[in-house]
């Protein structure tokens, strides 16, 4: 299993490492905090911050963290939000400066009841409610959609057996759990119940697009949320290179083939890193995947030219960018034309 955890301002990839498979992911802070020299107790760099998902926040992990005085910025589980709906309720947001008006973030402080040293973020986002409500509304149609071809199988007697009907119920649940929280499911009579929990579903859906940050209290709510965008946009750049170059999943059995693996997939996501930061000072905000179909375009082209003697010349050149291309080659300080220079070669047919 590979390892990499993220630093400083642009969340370049500082190490990586290889774990064991079947280790647990909270056990492997401590290794990548030796692995990034980070501080020990009482050495720390004051602005040195650890930002972590809620798989490595174990109790253990953040109190390492303290002891080696990082600061941290830890996501906490999607699941724990409930618990925090009333504060949510409660009003008092500010926003975080300079959003797009179209994808507002609104942001609050709260104590935290489990640790007097620490502090709660609350976080509102319009696209990730967006994108929830979207994800919600999906998982509820494929369930309601299996459940119906459920119920038609039991009111039709083709399933007949209670023992049998009851385990049917069970993996539809099993496959089904975003949805299935919400309802109920009862055999009855020959028949298939479904009743589902209208307030339970409405508090759901009041905490779409809402997340909780824990932090210590050094840093104001607008700051820790920014810390946190630094490991999102890690996840992302992971994303793109599972989704684009096919570097995820690793099929690998050999130590060292998995070693190079995952090597690579670091070595690409720097240069996906530089890319986006090139980008930024430039004021280009699209993501990698808008970029790369804008880009995909502009493609190298080969022209074969047969000769009299029978050779063929080739001659390889790039297409004309168009001016949207230009620019961004522009952005991102990119002489096209010295890059792709023409190539002639000869060849007997």
């Amino acid at each position: 299993m590979g390892a990499h955890r993220l630093g400083r301002a642009h969340g370049l990839a500082l190490a990586h490492d290889v774990f064991e498979g079947n280790i647990a992911e909270t056990k492997t802070l401590a290794r990548m905090l030796e692995r990034l020299a980070l501080p020990s107790e009482g050495k720390a760099a004051p602005k040195t911050v650890v930002i972590i998902d809620a798989g490595f926040a174990s109790k253990a992990n953040i109190a390492l963290l303290k002891e080696r005085g990082l600061g941290y910025v830890v996501n906490i589980t999607r699941g724990s939000r409930a618990r925090y709906a009333e504060d949510f309720a409660a009003g008092g947001f500010e926003p975080v400066p300079g959003r797009d008006p179209k994808s507002p973030v609104e942001v609050k402080h709260i104590e935290d009841p489990e640790d007097p040293e620490g502090g709660l973020i609350l976080c509102r986002s319009a696209l990730r409610r967006e994108k929830e409500s979207a994800m919600l509304s999906r998982a509820e149609s494929r369930f309601l959609e299996d459940l119906a071809a459920l119920r038609e199988r039991v009111e039709s007697a083709r399933l007949k057996s209670t023992e049998k009907i009851e385990r049917a119920i069970g993996r539809l649940q099993k496959k089904h759990p975003r949805a299935a929280r919400f309802y109920t499911l009862r055999h009855v009579g020959g028949a298939l119940e479904a009743v589902r929990d209208e307030e339970r579903h409405a508090g759901a859906a009041a905490l779409l697009g809402d997340y909780v940050l824990k932090t210590e209290r050094t840093f104001s709510a607008a700051e820790t949320w920014s810390l946190y965008m630094i490991l999102l946009r890690a996840e992302e750049g992971f994303a793109c290179l599972k989704g684009s170059l096919g570097l995820r999943p690793n099929f690998h059995q050999l130590e060292c083939r998995v070693e190079a693996h995952v090597f690579i997939s670091v070595l690409a996501y720097h240069l996906l890193s530089w890319i986006r930061e090139t980008l930024r000072p430039a004021g280009e905000s699209r993501d990698w995947k808008t970029l790369r179909r804008l880009l995909s375009t502009h493609s190298l082209v080969t022209t074969a030219l047969p000769l009299k003697d029978g050779r063929v010349l080739r001659i390889r050149k790039p297409s004309q960018p168009d001016p949207e291309q230009s620019l961004l080659y522009q952005k991102l300080r990119i002489n096209w034309k010295a890059a792709f220079r023409p190539i002639k070669s000869f060849a007997k047919l």
